[in-house]
């Protein structure tokens, strides 16, 4: 089974096609190549090093919260 944790998008680089996501301060690169209108400051699940949603602020803060009360994080 695999969880996907929001993280908040916090660079892009339209070249080659990905951006930074911080996860709580752990940075990590994705593709964005299946949703290209991803924006700075999105909130986004990945999933095998692609972006697959954008998520609503207040969704995605209650999901970052959910993770951290099961210890998930």
């Amino acid at each position: 089974m695999c969880l996907a944790i929001p993280g908040k998008i916090i660079e892009i680089d339209n070249n080659k096609q990905t951006a930074q996501i911080d996860y709580d301060g752990l940075i990590k690169s994705a593709s964005t190549m299946l949703m290209p209108q991803v924006q700075i400051a999105d909130y986004v699940l990945v999933h095998a090093g692609f972006i697959i949603q954008i998520l609503a602020p207040d969704y995605a803060q209650n999901l970052q919260k959910l993770t951290e009360d099961l210890g998930l994080e």
